[in-house]
């Protein structure tokens, strides 16, 4: 094999290696691949290359162009499959950045899980906003209340988090936050 070959059957051979791995620990694998890379490369299973470019485009923390996740560990994704949405799914801590309109924020949040739901609090300029979630295992969507007003948000992974659009009752604008986890 030359080229191309080996890493296309290298990594052709990951999901099934994973999914076997997971399916001897008891439980079920988790469907699309992207999300549990994206989840793993938050800390473990890949090693992050952050300098360099192709003449288009730059190398830098997390997902970019250039290198993508950045060097796969095989033996690493393979053992750590298995927990990814199984030790609480986005539960954490995470810095928050966020815009609605021309303005922007940031701040914290912090996702706990209870029973089958999932406790957000965000703290933006001092002042703690509460809500509640629930997730296919991928997703997050959080009703919230913000002073009188109701929301609804819903969050997707992220090369290092979670990032989602959210909307408030009598708003007329959708906005939009990246969660950064601590």
């Amino acid at each position: 094999m030359g080229g191309r070959a080996c890493p296309r059957q290298c990594g052709l051979g990951l999901p099934r290696s994973s999914q076997k791995h997971v399916r001897q620990q008891g439980k079920e694998p988790r469907g699309f691949l992207a999300p549990t890379l994206y989840e793993l490369s938050a800390g473990v299973g890949f090693r992050d290359i952050t300098s360099g470019s192709n003449g288009a485009f730059q190398a830098g923390p997390g997902w970019d162009p250039v290198t993508g996740l950045g060097v796969p560990d095989v033996s690493a994704l393979i053992q750590h499959a298995g927990t990814v949405g199984q030790q609480g799914g986005p539960v954490g801590h995470y810095t928050v950045t966020g815009h609605l309109g021309d303005s922007s924020y940031s701040g914290d949040v912090v996702v706990d899980q209870i029973g089958n739901t999932y406790h957000v609090a965000w703290t933006i300029a001092g002042t703690t906003y509460a809500g509640i979630g629930i997730s296919d295992g991928t997703n997050l969507a959080v009703g919230y209340r913000s002073g009188d007003a109701i929301g609804v948000a819903y969050y997707t992974p992220s090369n290092l988090g979670l990032s989602g659009i959210w909307a408030y009752e009598n708003g007329n604008t959708v906005g939009t936050e990246t969660w950064t986890r601590k």
